[in-house]
């Protein structure tokens, strides 16, 4: 169509500036960063030595293409309009899915635009643009009677200062003001000028890509600039666009301090848009995998078809319960005695005294707690037919521990028929017995086990699939001298990780690599450091720690690339 491929070609006029490669740090300190490598409130640990020195190290900072959902809520947050959410997020939903590394949907370094992904773009702007203009009233910032160029101008501007996070540069203006003539001048109305004007911010750089753009002269270190600093503030805790107060507290020059960044997130943290974090939870605990939940309908009868749904909506309601609701502490995060549930998860796991379809905070009848005993979370892991000890206890070792399980040995012998007359974990153990086998499931097989009082399913039982009695006694090895040992059950193991040092370390760093969107590295040695021993200090407050992601000097700096 030629109008579409006009509009495209104008896409390119529309981001002033080189998009460069993915950023590496430059070497040394550099002048006008904010803070310094010890710049952060802690208190030592003598037992995590301090990597930090009077040189200012900076990790990478790539170019960011907007994630599937950074895309979706921007666009929700920009239009507000509720009638447009589900027109956003109809055209999401198209979109070729992120690819998932480290277990997130937003690692810069894989968010490339394929040839796929960049038509779907274009149709999705098509659709949405067409949507936005049906109510003028509610997109434009003006009254186009009497002067429609004057508020297609001021449209454009004020329009492009969301979408691109910044003020549009004068050429930048000037390419969509040729936008909208072209319209006019091809004899359409105004409300299809400014259609073709959304269509065209709907694609542009300035929008899909969270650029940071350096100039000749930089410092090898630069500070961010203050809506650059808004903009990583937004993206951190909303997955969107700055907000109107965010955006004068750049104007007034409220943004150029720590002290301003920590009250800014924690003003941002009280929003209702902070229930966003939930994502970062469901990528780092894979609840997309209950969208293929499926059991055998043999083993376990009569199922809700709605008990994946719940067990994701049983999820989100525990998290928003501890993080928000909540003391907020990793430490009732894992073991907290009770979930949400409404009548119909609450008959399925056989809880009493639970009426109606609200979502209500309910205790466990029985040993179990915790954010990794809930029916989602187990489910994904496990078959069609069974629990996977295995797979459970794999979880437990990457996600939780952060610690990696060796891919098996290329001479692994064929396990043959599996034998029904013993139960999963005898079937194990005799595994183990396999020297080929022994080193990967010793690690994992105690780490599984815990679990076995709760079926594939979710529910409390005694006996597994094939009537033997559950074996839940497992083992806890690498945690610490202090606390490696023999666990009776699920509940004694979530007690020995809630005091130890390497869960909530891992957890500080899983949420690191998903606010950053890359893995950590060794520049970033310092504010990951101060990180750990504020977490420690707060007493592992999971929205302290977010508040702590923007006290550091990775985040208030990057190395400059020039091309």
């Amino acid at each position: 169509m030629p109008r579409r491929l006009l509009l495209a070609t104008l896409l390119m006029c529309a981001c002033e500036g080189k998009i460069g490669d993915i950023l590496h740090p430059g070497s040394g300190g550099g002048a006008g960063g904010i803070g310094g490598n010890a710049g952060m409130n802690v208190t030592t640990d003598p037992t995590d030595p301090s990597p930090c020195t009077s040189t200012l190290t900076i990790g990478s900072a790539p170019l960011r293409r907007l994630s599937h959902l950074e895309y979706g809520y921007s666009l929700t947050d920009v239009l507000a309009n509720s009638t447009l959410t589900p027109v956003v997020q109809t055209q999401q939903a198209t979109l070729v899915p992120d690819p998932i590394s480290l277990g997130f949907k937003n690692n810069a370094s894989f968010l490339q635009v394929s040839t796929v992904l960049a038509q779907q773009y274009m149709d999705a702007a098509e659709q949405v643009s067409i949507a936005a203009v049906a109510d003028l009233t509610k997109l434009l910032p003006c009254n186009p009677t009497g002067n429609e160029q004057a508020c297609a101008d001021q449209f454009i501007t004020t329009f492009g200062r969301k979408m691109y996070r910044r003020a549009l540069t004068p050429d930048e203006v000037t390419a969509y003001q040729t936008v909208y003539a072209n319209a006019r001048n091809a004899g359409f109305d105004f409300s299809t000028g400014i259609q073709w004007v959304v269509f065209t911010f709907l694609q542009a750089p300035g929008f899909l890509y969270r650029a940071e753009l350096d100039s000749p002269g930089d410092p090898a270190i630069r500070a961010l600039k203050p809506e650059e600093l808004a903009a990583r503030l937004s993206y951190l805790i909303w997955q969107s666009v700055p907000d109107d107060a965010l955006n004068q507290a750049v104007a007034d020059g409220k943004l150029a301090t720590k002290a301003d960044l920590a009250a800014q997130a924690q003003r941002m943290l009280d929003d209702p848009k902070a229930q966003r974090t939930f994502d970062f939870f469901a990528q780092w605990l894979n609840l997309d995998a209950l969208s293929n939940f499926s059991r055998d309908a043999t083993v376990y009868p009569n199922l809700d078809p709605k008990l994946p749904q719940l067990f994701r909506d049983e999820v989100q309601h525990y998290v928003q319960g501890v993080v928000f609701d909540g003391d907020s502490k990793i430490s009732t995060l894992l073991t907290a005695s009770y979930t949400f549930v409404n009548s119909e998860l609450a008959t399925h796991y056989g809880l009493s005294g639970v009426s109606g379809t609200g979502w209500q905070k309910a205790s466990w009848s029985s040993r179990r707690g915790g954010l990794f005993m809930l029916g989602g979370v187990l489910g994904t892991r496990d078959k069609a037919t069974r629990t996977s000890i295995v797979r459970r206890g794999v979880l437990m070792r990457t996600q939780v521990m952060c610690q990696v399980v060796p891919a098996p040995p290329p001479n692994v012998p064929p396990l043959g028929p599996v034998d029904q007359t013993i139960s999963q974990a005898d079937r194990l153990a005799q595994h183990r017995t396999n020297a080929a086998c022994a080193g990967c499931h010793n690690m994992i097989d105690p780490l599984g086990s815990p679990f076995e009082g709760i079926d594939a399913v979710g529910r409390d039982r005694t006996v597994d699939e094939t009537g033997h009695p559950v074996i839940t006694a497992g083992a806890v090895t690498n945690l610490s001298d202090k606390l490696d040992g023999p666990v009776s059950d699920g509940v004694d193991l979530f007690g020995k990780f809630a005091q130890s040092d390497v869960v909530p370390n891992c957890f500080a760093t899983q949420l690191y690599r998903f606010s950053n969107g890359r893995q950590e590295e060794d520049a970033d040695a310092c504010s990951r450091w101060q990180l750990r021993q504020r977490f420690r200090d707060s007493g592992g407050n999971i929205k302290d720690y977010l508040v702590g992601l923007t006290q550091t000097d990775d985040f208030s700096n990057r190395p400059v690339s020039l091309p």
